[in-house]
């Protein structure tokens, strides 16, 4: 692991992961699905409209469209979006970010909690298949919890998390995300990819070929 995200690690007591894009790269499966769910009502949705809504929940994408294209039942979305997930899961391999299996193997002791829009029964399939399961205290989807939305979490993570926000480390890969957690006093460690260019207190960069580059404020000014 990288010697800044080492030294950062070792200075908090409480991990919280997004899932989506931060643990492993989710967004073309994401799409695959509901281009496939979504032909069914009539819907083509293409490449460029999935990103203009990437990273936001079903419920989000259904408002995002229904202008154009009608109400759908919200419920029904999911059901048939977590399906096809875990179908396209069966045949294609969901692979884990290096960086994650060395950050959870150098924290022991530590609490380390999944926050995520994605579906718990995702999430569990993904861990389970990892051999990651027992990492975590507790997996917190707001797509199962809709009256709560992330900052809420980052402004009281005494609360939540058990820790303070200077005893917390954010890991995400969403920019309104990683910027709602700075604006808590939270340190984050920004996840980039192919979809993203995030600024955050440490960027982990995973399109890095051979293994995933530090870009911390540190060493790269």
């Amino acid at each position: 692991m990288n010697e800044r995200l080492n030294e950062v690690l070792e200075s908090k007591e409480v991990l919280i992961f997004d899932f989506d894009g931060t643990m492993t790269g989710t967004e073309h499966f994401n799409y695959l699905v509901h281009k496939k769910n979504w032909k069914k009502y009539g819907i083509d949705l293409t490449e460029d409209e999935y990103k203009k809504v990437m990273g936001k929940t079903v419920v989000d994408l259904k408002e995002r469209i229904k202008d154009d294209y009608g109400d759908i039942n919200a419920q029904v979305l999911i059901n048939e979006y977590v399906n096809g997930f875990l179908e396209l899961t069966k045949n294609e391999d969901l692979t884990m970010y290096p960086f994650v299996q060395q950050a959870l193997q150098n924290s022991d002791g530590k609490k380390i909690y999944i926050l995520s829009n994605q579906s718990t029964r995702i999430i569990d399939a993904c861990i389970e298949k990892w051999g990651i399961r027992d990492k975590f205290e507790k997996i917190i989807s707001l797509m199962d919890l809709k009256d709560l939305k992330k900052i809420d979490y980052y402004r009281d993570t005494e609360k939540y998390f058990g820790a303070p926000q200077a005893d917390c480390v954010l890991f995400e890969d969403t920019q309104k995300n990683i910027d709602d957690g700075m604006s808590c006093g939270i340190y984050t460690v920004a996840v980039k990819h192919q979809f993203n260019n995030p600024v955050a207190d440490l960027i982990i960069d995973v399109t890095s070929k051979g293994s995933e580059c530090c870009q911390c404020k540190c060493c790269h000014k």
